[in-house]
């Protein structure tokens, strides 16, 4: 179990959303103009370009790939969307680059969609947005990104400790 609080690191490593504006994309990499940082690189279901080819191109370069999938969206595929990788972010709040916004309820649908799968033992399962401690407890995966619950804490460490705590033992 992993909890996260690099968010700067996972945007360097999110390739592209059309949900903001981001200084490197997609079509800069599979052009060869844009290399990659981080050791994995997540990118949007929702791009223009074949997710495939990008996905095999990551992988090419020795990084790890992996997709986002954002809870405002309703994954009739989702079987088939995490065959094409063993990592999957979801984004569980409504505008993607912004910090503080609330858990989105439908969250939990989209999650509970993927634990069920029966290549759920295959997949990487992180969790990025509006995380708090009556959240976390909530949720099952392999890793957590929270960043305003920990930043805002008047005791960060101390924050992280018990997210940790709930991570492992409350369902």
């Amino acid at each position: 179990l992993e909890l996260s609080l690099m968010m700067t690191i996972y945007q360097i490593m999110h390739l592209v959303s059309r949900a903001y504006e981001a200084p490197y994309g997609v079509k800069l990499f599979l052009e060869g103009e844009e290399e990659l940082q981080g050791n994995k690189a997540l990118s949007d279901y929702e791009i223009d370009e074949d997710i495939s080819n990008l996905l095999d191109k990551i992988n090419e370069s020795n990084k790890k790939a992996g997709i986002v999938l954002h809870a405002i969206h309703d994954y009739s595929n989702i079987n088939e969307i995490c065959k094409l990788t063993k990592n999957i972010l979801i984004l569980t709040i409504e505008k993607p680059g912004y910090s503080g916004q609330k858990f989105l309820e439908n969250s939990y649908n989209l999650i509970s969609k993927i634990n069920k799968l029966q290549i759920r033992k295959k997949i990487n399962l992180c969790i990025d947005g509006g995380i708090n401690n009556s959240i976390i407890s909530k949720i099952a995966a392999d890793g957590i990104v929270s960043g305003s619950s920990v930043l805002k804490s008047e005791r960060p460490i101390r924050q992280i400790m018990i997210m940790q705590t709930l991570l492992r033992y409350e369902k």
